[in-house]
């Protein structure tokens, strides 16, 4: 979500240690929910998934349907 913010604001973000890498963060979403480019199902099923999975979902979710067309 850092990297999002405007410039100004990421840079004073940086001084404090977050980073605002957008790949950085969908690739560890993505990995926590088991997805991999091009595959129509993640790699867990319902048997193995926890609260993480659905979490990390709902965030790519946001990303790619609300916030990536607001940009």
């Amino acid at each position: 979500m850092l990297s999002l913010l405007p410039g100004k604001v990421l840079k004073i973000a940086e001084v404090f240690g977050y980073g605002g890498d957008r790949q950085v963060a969908l690739n560890t979403l993505m990995a926590a929910g088991g997805w991999t480019a091009g595959a129509d199902k993640p790699d867990f099923d319902e048997t193995n998934e926890g609260i993480r999975r659905p979490v990390c979902d709902m965030i790519l979710l946001a990303f790619h349907l609300v916030i990536s067309v607001l940009m």
